[in-house]
C-alpha cells in the first residue's frame, strides 16, 4: 500500500464479522496487547478487541513491510500511539465503538473517532457538561430530538477526532476545542485548546458511514484533503 500527501486511508473494520479462515487474531498483538486482552471479563470485548488491534497491525504492515507483531507500537503519556521506527514517517489512529472500527493512516498526524448511535436522556445535561456555549446552543436549537442526537455526535466524534490527533487527553480540552457545524460544510474546527492558531493547523472531515454510526477524521494540514475508504477484508 502507498500512501499520498493528500489523502488519508479509512480502514473499515467490521469486529463481529464471521472468519471464513478461522483468523486468530490474537497472534498479531505484541505481548503488552495480549495482557490488555486477558483483562476482558466479557468473551465479545475481549474477541472485539483482539480483532481491532491484530487488523490495525495487519494494516500498518501493508504499509510498513514489516511483520504485524514485529511492528513497534509506543503510547504515549496522554494515550496516543505511534509507530516506533527509526526512518518510518507513517501516522496512524484507532477508533471503535460497537462491533464497528476505524483505523485512519496518512503521512501527517492524524486522530478518528466512530461513535454508535443511540438514545442519550441526558442530552441537555451532556452537552452542557462537555461543550461550550455555542456548541451547546447549536445542539438546543434544533427542534427535533433526532436532530438534537445528531449534532451531539456530529460535534463529539469531531472533537475526539482532532484532540486524538494532536495527542492530548479529552479532560477540558472538550470546553476548549470549539467545533461549528453546518449542512454545506459540515463540521468545521473553530478553535483547539483554547487557541485559534493551532486550530488553522489542522481540517476536518466527515464520514459517510452505515446509518447507526457517525465519524470525523482530523488531519493535521492547512489544506482540504481527500479520505479513500477501504474495507478491511480487501487486503
Amino acid at each position: 500500500m502507498f500512501l499520498n500527501a493528500s489523502t488519508v486511508d479509512i480502514w473499515r473494520i467490521f469486529l463481529d464479522a464471521p472468519e471464513q479462515d478461522g483468523q486468530n487474531w490474537a497472534r498479531h498483538l505484541s505481548a503488552e496487547e495480549c495482557n490488555r486482552s486477558q483483562l476482558f471479563k466479557c468473551a465479545i470485548q475481549k474477541r472485539r478487541f483482539d480483532k481491532a488491534h491484530g487488523a490495525l497491525r495487519v494494516i500498518l504492515a501493508s504499509y510498513t513491510q514489516i511483520d504485524p507483531q514485529k511492528l513497534r507500537i509506543e503510547i504515549s503519556k496522554k494515550g496516543k500511539p505511534a509507530l516506533d521506527h527509526e526512518g518510518l514517517s507513517i501516522h496512524f489512529n484507532l477508533s471503535h465503538s460497537g462491533d464497528f472500527a476505524l483505523c485512519a493512516v496518512s503521512l501527517s498526524p492524524v486522530g478518528v473517532d466512530i461513535e454508535k448511535s443511540r438514545p442519550l436522556h441526558s442530552l441537555e445535561a451532556l452537552s452542557k457538561r462537555f461543550f461550550c456555549l455555542s456548541e451547546h446552543n447549536y445542539i438546543m436549537a434544533q427542534a427535533e430530538l433526532a436532530h438534537r442526537q445528531d449534532a451531539f455526535f456530529k460535534i463529539w466524534t469531531a472533537k475526539e477526532a482532532v484532540l486524538k490527533g494532536l495527542g492530548v487527553g479529552i479532560g477540558n480540552n472538550l470546553h476548549n476545542t470549539e467545533i461549528a457545524v453546518s449542512q454545506a460544510q459540515g463540521t468545521q474546527l473553530l478553535s483547539l485548546c483554547g487557541s485559534d492558531s493551532l486550530a488553522a493547523e489542522w481540517r476536518l472531515q466527515e464520514l459517510s458511514l452505515d446509518a447507526a454510526f457517525y465519524g470525523n477524521v482530523a488531519l493535521k494540514t492547512g489544506e482540504d484533503f481527500f479520505v479513500a475508504v477501504h474495507e478491511f477484508a480487501t487486503i
